[in-house]
């Protein structure tokens, strides 16, 4: 005789890995399988990127499914069907995880060009001034004063940027 094991798992909530070789249904609000597969490179060691797919992705006996009850407390009354998400995962780890969401990767003009910067940040007669220039050899690309309150690391990153 085999009864079915649910497990549910929200959120940072580990999975168990002891179920007396049942068959486990792990029900979680994200596509786990995805985000995984998609995003699990940018947080976690290789090592650790294999035993996560040897657990969950590559076992017979292990299914993940999406469900859009996020409260642990409606697990237990309510029944649990697999439904459509109302959130693009992939999209919402992008918008959460970007430090500044206009920032996209795009090629550049001339990859061999060689480009240096320089910022500061001052304060001359009680006032502080802030300015940026990126260069090559030959000429300068461009130049640029900051509003007052610019930090002298807030300079370095408008210059990388």
């Amino acid at each position: 005789m085999e009864k079915p094991f649910e497990l549910f798992t929200h959120k940072r909530q580990a999975v168990a890995l002891f179920t007396l070789r049942q068959k486990i249904t792990a029900f979680a609000p994200h596509v786990l399988t995805t985000v995984l597969e998609q995003k699990g490179g940018h947080w976690l060691s290789p090592s650790r990127m294999l035993k996560y797919q040897a657990v969950l992705l590559e076992q017979d006996d292990v299914a993940l499914k999406t469900t859009n009850l996020v409260n642990p407390a409606v697990f237990l009354s309510a029944k649990v069907e697999e439904e459509n998400l109302t959130h693009d995962c992939l999209q919402t780890i992008d918008e959460v995880f970007s430090s500044y969401p206009h920032l996209r990767d795009m090629l550049l003009l001339k990859p061999d060009c060689e480009l240096y910067t320089d910022g500061s940040s001052f304060v001359q007669n009680g006032k502080r001034m802030s300015g940026y220039t990126v260069t090559t050899v030959t000429q300068i690309i461009e130049s640029k004063a900051l509003p007052n309150c610019t930090s002298a690391q807030k300079v370095e990153l408008v210059t990388l940027t």
